[in-house]
């Protein structure tokens, strides 16, 4: 294993210390092996977000080329759609309701 050098910030030395002071560490050396870790989960989760969103961008974007949408473009449609919407949520809660019930 090699040694480099980095410059930190005095509030970031200042966290690192008082990280291993908690006890939460050994050394800084610990505290930079977590840091660096879960900054590789979270990078692998990003992309993974980011996969999935294209994903299902795709899936819009076909279903729009296929003629799969339902056209919002008027406040009369909006309301229209949205009081369905609504509707239908509260016949589902109730429904839910009632099954829970017996």
């Amino acid at each position: 294993m090699s040694t480099h050098t980095i410059e930190l910030s005095d509030a970031q030395f200042d966290f690192i210390q008082r990280t291993v002071r908690a006890g939460d560490f050994r050394d800084a050396r610990e505290v930079l092996d977590e840091a660096l870790r879960l900054l590789e989960i979270r990078q692998g989760v990003e992309t993974d977000h980011i996969a999935i969103m294209r994903a299902e961008l795709q899936k819009g974007f076909d279903d729009y080329e296929a003629g799969r949408f339902i056209d919002l473009g008027t406040r009369e449609k909006r309301a229209a759609y949205f009081e369905g919407v609504n509707r239908r949520g509260i016949e589902r809660l109730a429904k839910e309701s009632g099954e829970s019930r017996d």
